[in-house]
Formats: structure tokens, C-alpha cells, sequence
């Protein structure tokens, strides 16, 4: 059977590297936010947290809210991957549209505030969207936890988790969890 994980997280939580952990166990990596990014470029948008928010909000407005998981669904199938693992989902619409494929798993990361905050500002690869102050990095979430209904849910979304991720320790602390969720089945 199958096995795909959806991650869904805040900002700074560890999504990508719970994905990178998982790239390394032999699966294969998507991601909605690269979905949104190739639209961004397609329109000649800079790639900002701004115009990454409302391409994907128009996206969903025009084609449902489930589309960015339609197209990550479908890039699945017909890459015709056994082992995928599927990173910032952000509508509840999204998750019920992975739920289609059989074996998916829904894994929700978080971590303290500031942490994630220093996360962001710390990584090795900083993305435009990185670019902030914490007082608009905490502005930024308020409004990706609970957006319009074409917009980004993350409240709703990690209400549908099937495993939930506290990653305020160490990268092998994280690992570990990750390991017992791989093993569950």
C-alpha cells in the first residue's frame, strides 16, 4: 500500500525538516507552497510571503479549495509514487483531498513562538518570505490560523492531524518522533 504524509505546521515548526528526514527514508518530496511559487513565477510576482498568501487564496478562489492538493495528488499518481511525502497543506479542503489516496497519514508540527521566529531568521537557505519582524511574523500567523474561507486555515487544518509534533528539542529528538509515527503503520 502506499504511504503518504501530509505535513502541515506554522511557520518555523520543522516541516521541511521532517520532510528532508523523510526524502532520506526514500520518499518523495511535494510541496503546495511550490505549487503557488511556480503560479507566482508564471504571473512574473516576486516571490514574497505577501504575494505567495494571495496567489494561493486567488487559486483556491478560482478552482476550489482543495486545488493545490488536486495537483500534488495528481503529480503522485502519475509519478506513480509509492512513498510521498506532501508539505504545507493549509485548508482543511486540502487534507480531505490527500485523504483520498490510500496510507495517508496527517502529521501537525509546532513549536514556541520566538523559536520558530529565530528558526526563520537562522535557516541556511532564508526565503524572501523570511524577510520580517517579529511583530509581522506574529501578524503573518494570526491571519494563516484562521484566514477567509479561500484562504489559509491552519487552526482547522491541524484539527485533522492524525499526529501531532512538539519539535522544541534536538534535530534527534525530532527524529524519534518522526520514527515511532513512520513505524506506526
Amino acid at each position: 500500500m502506499p504511504s503518504i504524509i501530509g505535513i502541515t505546521g506554522t511557520v518555523g515548526s520543522g516541516k521541511d525538516t521532517i520532510a528532508e528526514y523523510f526524502l532520506k527514508k526514500g520518499y518523495v518530496y511535494h510541496s503546495l507552497s511550490d505549487v503557488i511559487r511556480e503560479e507566482c513565477r508564471r504571473r512574473s510576482l516576486e516571490i514574497t510571503r505577501e504575494n505567495l498568501i494571495t496567489t494561493g487564496n486567488d487559486l483556491r478562489e478560482k478552482f476550489g479549495y482543495n486545488y493545490l492538493a488536486k495537483i500534488v495528488r495528481e503529480r503522485i499518481r502519475n509519478n506513480h509514487d509509492e512513498k510521498a511525502v506532501v508539505v504545507s497543506i493549509r485548508h482543511p479542503l486540502e487534507v480531505e483531498e490527500l485523504r483520498k489516496e490510500p496510507g495517508f497519514k496527517m502529521i501537525l508540527v509546532d513549536a514556541p513562538l520566538e523559536l520558530r521566529y529565530q528558526r526563520t531568521q537562522q535557516r541556511n537557505q532564508r526565503r524572501p518570505e523570511d524577510e520580517s519582524t517579529f511583530e509581522q511574523f506574529k501578524l503573518n500567523e494570526e491571519r494563516e490560523r484562521t484566514g477567509t474561507a479561500a484562504g489559509q486555515q491552519l487552526d482547522s487544518v491541524a484539527k485533522l492531524a492524525d499526529f501531532i509534533i512538539l519539535n522544541d528539542g534536538t534535530l534527534e529528538e525530532l527524529t524519534a518522533k518522526v520514527d515511532k509515527i513512520d513505524n506506526s503503520g
